[in-house]
């Protein structure tokens, strides 16, 4: 063997090595051997209640109505800290479908489909006076994951992270979870009792009429835990709050040279039609921790994170962990934004190039004030059409700091080095009549260039 073919052959079996290291298949079974699922799975169904059988397509799931108490399979796994389960799930006769039927739990995970609202949910531990009569051990507070068509093959993926409590549920798009739960304790009780799968009935079926689910293609992964890793950062995560349309991060940066498909926006919406800012705002999704983890920049254009945690405390501590391990983070100012947005007692805080006051440090200058450069790569704006403005965040500067942009000598762009990584910040508010910096036919490219940090 030659040196090339030698070398060759060494590369690909690290690579091998490599994704063996990354993921390891624990458990599967496409519910296809009848022989194989006797052994496998335990029945805890008694007879009058739910049945398990195999058609040629997958596990067929019987609905009795045994509310809360109409059984289940179980198959013993080891436990595994860091994973993912992974499933298809469809009805059998769409037709036939309205309770509450198919539940699926891995250790003290536990989520079900709930046939009469067209959903899937997860059910967590509540204290004994909160929990429905029928459940003795495991608890019962649930919420929405997601939709769930009846005439429609789904593809579901649980991910869950013993280390930090947290887990995440995939319907389809395996990009950005449908619902992320963070607190949670992944093992529960089997700690103490082993692992398992369980694939049963809530027992719950409107008048009285059985239906059924059929699940296939079940599979276990252990994932690996090196949350530091990463290979190639790729990706731009766009947080648009409040005033984001305006800003046009997404317009600015797929008009100078950032493919559309690499940019995953996560949009402001209001849960209330009433004109009430406080407690009633929420992003229509939130990325997962592999995908935050990974990307290349995220953007927080006039982004609150509060009140009542609109971003989750541990999505902000993901955010600063990606500055620090090299990612490039940008936030632009509004009025609900940094201090208004209740960053100051966030794991976000401190990864900031500014200190954070009063939800009221807001600047004004007696009249539209034009934006100057302080840095060479900024320099082509003060011979541009000027950007303009008038309110600004008058916050004070952290050391290091670096003043990129002013406005009648208060900064505007503020940036520094964190950890491996960066963080710029830019001030001015998009408020105030007259012609402002959006306004200008360049926003886009400066937008661009402050997102990208060149």
């Amino acid at each position: 063997m030659n040196k090339k073919a030698l070398f060759l052959s060494v590369f690909a079996f690290g690579l091998a090595l490599l994704a063996r290291a990354e993921s390891k298949v624990i458990f599967t079974d496409d519910f296809q051997n009848k022989d194989t699922f006797a052994k496998r799975w335990r029945n805890v169904s008694m007879p009058g209640k739910s049945t398990y059988t195999l058609d040629g397509k997958g596990l067929v799931v019987s609905v009795h109505h045994n509310p809360f108490n109409d059984g289940y399979i179980e198959c013993d796994i080891p436990l595994i800290k860091k994973g993912m389960l992974e499933f298809d799930m469809e009805f059998t006769d769409p037709a036939n479908t309205s309770g509450i039927g198919l539940f699926v739990d891995i250790y003290n995970i536990s989520s079900f489909f709930h046939s009469s609202c067209k959903d899937w949910r997860y059910y967590f531990p509540q204290p004994e006076s909160k929990r429905i009569a029928g459940f003795g051990i495991e608890p019962v507070g649930h919420q929405k994951i997601a939709n769930v068509a009846a005439k429609s093959k789904s593809h579901y993926r649980i991910v869950f992270d013993a280390y930090k409590d947290r887990v995440e549920f995939f319907k389809d798009d395996m990009n950005d979870p449908s619902a992320i739960v963070g607190n949670i304790s992944v093992f529960g009780h089997d700690f103490y009792r082993g692992g398992k799968i369980r694939i049963g009935s809530m027992g719950y079926s409107s008048k009285g009429r059985p239906f059924s689910y059929r699940v296939m293609n079940l599979k276990l992964t252990e994932l690996k835990d090196d949350e530091n890793s990463v290979a190639k950062r790729q990706g731009v995560l766009i947080f648009q709050g409040m005033t984001f349309d305006e800003l046009q991060i997404f317009e600015a940066l797929t008009a100078n040279g950032v493919k559309k498909e690499v940019c995953s926006r996560y949009t402001m919406e209001s849960t209330s039609s009433a004109m009430i800012i406080a407690n009633r705002l929420i992003y229509n999704k939130m990325p997962g921790e592999n995908r935050l983890k990974n990307a290349e920049i995220i953007v927080l254009a006039d982004a609150p994170a509060g009140p009542k945690n609109i971003i989750p405390d541990f999505i902000l501590k993901d955010m600063a962990d990606f500055v620090k391990n090299g990612g490039r983070l940008v936030v632009f100012g509004g009025f609900f934004t940094l201090e208004k947005g209740e960053y100051q007692r966030t794991p976000l805080a401190e990864v900031l190039p500014v200190e954070l006051a009063t939800p009221y440090a807001t600047g004004k200058f007696a009249k539209l004030t034009k934006i100057n450069s302080r840095a060479k790569e900024y320099d082509w704006i003060n011979s541009a059409a000027p950007f303009n403005v008038r309110y600004f965040h008058d916050l004070k500067l952290k050391k290091n700091a670096v003043v990129k942009m002013t406005a009648g000598g208060k900064p505007m762009l503020v940036e520094w080095q964190c950890g491996k990584g960066s963080v710029a910040v830019f001030l001015g508010k998009k408020a105030g009549y007259g012609k402002l910096f959006t306004d200008n036919p360049q926003w886009l490219k400066l937008a661009a260039q402050i997102c990208k940090g060149n």
